[in-house]
């Protein structure tokens, strides 16, 4: 679940949570927890009123 989120948002750009949850097939809420998650520990930007989300750049640089 984790891993299909991050591959959509590892382009770095603005995605909408409800798209996140159409694509992988993982509820809203999961998707939601995950973005808070991120954001709360520095790893994503998350728009609370927009419900979107985005990696940060920093996170993004990190080696696979």
């Amino acid at each position: 679940m984790l891993d299909d989120i991050l591959r959509i948002l590892e382009d770095g750009k603005w995605h909408r949570c409800t798209d996140i949850s159409d694509e992988t097939r993982v509820s809203e809420d999961k998707v939601l927890y995950v973005a808070r998650f991120l954001n709360e520990f520095g790893f994503a930007d998350f728009e609370h009123e927009e419900k979107r989300v985005k990696l940060d750049t920093d996170f993004l640089k990190l080696p696979v």
